[in-house]
């Protein structure tokens, strides 16, 4: 049986005028606005108001308390314990759900204007978010039930920001005397917030075209001039119409300049004109701003959280790139389960002086050895893995911030980077880095933990090779000797024939691939 909050919202779906609609909640001694939610809803971010109910009773005899008898802390604990043990219905009852864990929320209250009788009875707000979406009619009904108290749950805000703006922050439609003084705020782990911060609307492409649209409504409203375009007034329009530079094409500013004559008004194409040698500049920083959530991501999180995000992604080269892959070890005699668990050992440890650097040698080419490590950019995300040293005095620049290092057809003698400065790198040790000094102030002292993944051509290691036996021979210190010892090389002799077409790279085969060569290693 439906409870005496919900049971109007059933009802309401057959009715044709809202003056039914208000006489359904007005017989059960609820608000009229509590119709206004509509179906239940499944998302992490609510505006919670528990209003001043019209009755004493609920239909079924629930009593129903007033807000007025309650403060902040009372309200709180009663939320709380909602979500800890919400109400199911019948039919999810027996299904195992669990309480809903909250992250934050935010208490405040306000007054109702002033009634027929004179008083002006004070109601809630609650601004609250989950760690994940659920739907709110258990924990409505917990309130109600446990409580007495009835509550509204509006699902129209996009972000907590939103919720909170609504409690904290002054509007056209709500003055200043009209907030909280003191709400009451709550975290899972008690950690104290600023409310302004959070409360403020994220810069997005979305947010600043509705801005700039406001800014000229305001400007014809009092027969002004339309307001000059800034810099970031472009940046709605290259992200509303995709509009980007990339390795294959550099035409982002014809598409622009095609884009702004067809649909743009005549201030915005003078400006962009008058822009015109920044544009190619502009969309790519504006690309780096619209994707720093991502970007961020993938910088903050550890190699270890990267390897487990791609096992649960979808495959992309339909098992070709495992296929190759275990065919090319077969072939040469190398064990799959050995050759996973270092590349997992490498990227758990980093770089390190008990962690020797995977070299893959091919004698002839065509081994499938670079296959092996192809993926690595999809895994760990593409900016964030160094590629190849550059030529020149700066070799190294650009290693700091890396995640990983790819060292793909590697000449450790013909290199650009000194063996001296490879054996500290290979080693785990601080790495100089040198830089130019028309740009950077000073050089750099690497001392990251990217592991190295290199792939070589074995006739490239010969006289490094045929040195450090020398060496040793002679019982005499090479650093050649030394680097080797750093290195453990795989040898690949055998060609495979490879598939037509390009093989994408695959993150979950990858790192499929790495963690059940890591299980299966252990198990022995």
């Amino acid at each position: 049986m439906a409870t005496p909050l919900f049971r109007p919202l059933k009802r309401l779906r057959g009715k044709k005028t809202e003056l039914e609609a208000y006489r359904l909640c007005a017989q059960d001694g609820l608000p009229p606005e509590l119709l206004a939610e509509g179906a239940p809803s499944r998302k992490h971010v609510y505006l919670v108001t528990c209003p001043h109910p019209t009755q004493d009773r609920a239909a079924d005899g629930t009593p129903l308390r007033s807000p007025n008898a309650y403060n902040h802390q009372k309200l709180l604990d009663a939320l709380l314990d909602a979500c800890a043990k919400p109400m199911y219905d019948a039919a999810n009852a027996g299904r195992g759900f669990g309480g809903v864990p909250l992250c934050r929320c935010l208490v405040a209250a306000e007054y109702h204007k002033a009634g027929a009788d004179g008083q002006a009875n004070r109601h809630y707000h609650i601004a609250l978010q989950a760690f994940s979406s659920f739907g709110f009619v258990s924990i409505r009904r917990a309130l109600l039930v446990r409580h007495g108290i009835a509550t509204h749950w509006s699902t129209t805000h996009v972000g907590y920001w939103s919720a909170l703006a609504y409690l904290v922050k002054e509007s056209e439609k709500k003055s200043k005397a009209c907030l909280d003084p003191h709400p009451l705020p709550w975290h899972f782990n008690g950690a104290e917030e600023n409310l302004r911060e959070l409360s403020a609307r994220p810069t997005t492409a979305k947010a600043l075209e509705a801005r700039r649209d406001k800014v000229i409504e305001r400007a014809e409203t009092k027969g002004k001039p339309e307001p000059r375009p800034s810099e970031i007034d472009i940046w709605p329009i290259i992200v509303k119409h995709d509009i980007r530079n990339d390795d294959d094409s550099q035409a982002g500013v014809d598409k622009l300049i095609h884009i702004a004559k067809d649909t743009c008004n005549p201030s915005m194409v003078r400006y962009l004109f008058k822009m015109r040698h920044k544009l190619a500049g502009i969309i790519d920083d504006v690309w780096h701003w619209q994707c720093i959530d991502d970007r961020l991501h993938l910088g903050q999180r550890s190699r270890a959280d990267a390897l487990q995000e791609a096992g649960r992604m979808a495959c992309v080269c339909g098992g070709k790139w495992a296929a190759c892959v275990r065919q090319s070890l077969a072939a040469n005699g190398i064990s799959a389960q050995e050759l996973g668990h270092d590349i997992f050992t490498s990227l758990m440890q980093g770089r390190s002086e008990t962690t020797p650097v995977i070299c893959l040698a091919g004698l002839h080419g065509g081994e499938g050895k670079s296959l092996i490590f192809y993926p690595l950019p999809a895994v760990l995300g593409s900016d964030l893995v160094y590629q190849q040293a550059a030529m020149g005095t700066f070799a190294l620049l650009g290693l700091q911030g890396k995640k990983a290092v790819l060292l793909d057809e590697w000449s450790f003698e013909a290199s650009s980077v000194p063996l001296s400065i490879q054996l500290l790198w290979f080693e785990g040790k601080p790495v100089p880095i040198t830089r130019p000094q028309n740009d950077f102030a000073g050089h750099a002292l690497y001392k990251g933990t990217a592991p190295i993944f290199i792939t070589t051509p074995l006739k490239r290691m010969e006289k490094f090779i045929i040195e450090a036996e020398r060496a040793r021979y002679w019982g005499e210190s090479s650093v050649a000797t030394m680097v080797l010892r750093r290195l453990k090389v795989y040898k690949f002799t055998q060609k495979i024939p490879m598939p037509t077409g390009q093989i994408p790279q695959c993150a979950r085969c990858f790192a499929s691939f790495v963690l059940e060569g890591e299980t299966a290693f252990h198990r022995g």
